[in-house]
């Protein structure tokens, strides 16, 4: 909207149609009838920014759009995340574990879809990057990343989907309830197309994937190697069932909360965690932060139980 692309942005365009992505762009979104797709559907679907004339599905001057259409919001091309082997074989250089030749084409994605929105509607062409996301190009930062490497916590805690330490039926986790979280469980599908879910993951019944309020215990925050390292939102100890309920933002934040509570109250006690949660003492830090943070549950009856979009 205020910003003019940088000249190699300008000299991708005329390549979209050779570009090895352009099977994936589309001005149909998923579901939706190709007949009654309108351009406003693509350009509505991610507005940051509304201008001051604005209408549902038309563009309008000053409003921001982020935009990476590829026949939805998942990039299918290639994994972020190098394989185990890979990734420990890069420690002398680490970067994350990352497969930063995948980020790079996945920046190319989206420049051949900016290229392609120009090329599909004459709406588009007043279309520029903005400066809304903090880069010169238009770009973000980083990518939304549903799922990420998880942490083994003590004694092997692994938080699940169904069953004792699972969260489907609202679990509390008695003493030890560190956060609260609801969240539908949003399975996506995984990026290698050779790859399918199990069979677990598409329950008949609809109304699984639907769980209660449930409380993060302390012990999804903890990890089995590292004493003195407490880890929160995607990095917790769990499945990738669990994960697809607990990955949404404000879940994430409470976990992050919740740590950042629990690191605090371990300095002051000169304890790490798994010297805490052995000692199994009233007074110790486990049970004295969990009768605090119980005290969030009260609030219990005034949480919808099933999340609507």
């Amino acid at each position: 909207t205020d910003l003019v692309p940088p000249a190699w942005m300008n000299q991708r365009t005329p390549l979209f149609q050779t570009d090895r992505y352009a099977q994936h762009y589309s001005m149909v979104p998923p579901g939706l009838d190709p007949l009654k797709a309108t351009a406003g559907h693509i350009w509505s679907y991610r507005r940051l920014k509304y201008g001051p004339a604005a209408t549902f599905l038309n563009l309008n001057a000053g409003d921001v759009s982020i935009q990476n259409w590829a026949t939805g919001n998942n990039y299918g091309a290639k994994g972020f995340f190098l394989e185990k082997k890979l990734s420990g074989q890069s420690r002398l250089n680490w970067q994350g574990g990352l497969d930063w030749e995948a980020w790079n084409e996945a920046e190319q994605h989206s420049i051949g879809w900016y290229s392609f929105l120009r090329g599909q509607d004459s709406k588009f062409l007043s279309v520029e990057p903005s400066r809304a996301l903090g880069t010169e190009t238009g770009l973000a930062k980083l990518p939304y990343l549903r799922d990420g490497r998880r942490a083994i916590g003590i004694e092997q805690f692994m938080l699940t989907y169904g069953g004792k330490d699972g969260i489907f039926n609202g679990n509390e986790f008695a003493a030890e309830a560190a956060a609260i979280g609801t969240y539908t469980a949003d399975i996506q599908p995984p990026w290698d197309t050779n790859c399918n879910l199990p069979h677990y993951l598409i329950p008949a019944d609809s109304a699984y994937l639907n769980p209660a309020p449930y409380t993060l215990p302390l012990r999804a925050l903890s990890t089995q190697s590292f004493t003195n390292l407490l880890v929160a939102g995607k990095n917790m100890p769990q499945t990738f069932f669990a994960n697809s309920s607990t990955r949404v933002h404000p879940v994430e934040f409470a976990s992050g909360a919740a740590a950042g509570l629990l690191g605090a109250v371990l300095l002051q006690k000169n304890q790490d965690f798994h010297a805490a949660w052995k000692s199994q003492d009233p007074d110790k830090l486990v049970f004295r932060y969990a009768r605090a943070a119980g005290t969030l549950r009260q609030g219990y009856a005034l949480v919808p139980r099933v999340w609507q979009p």
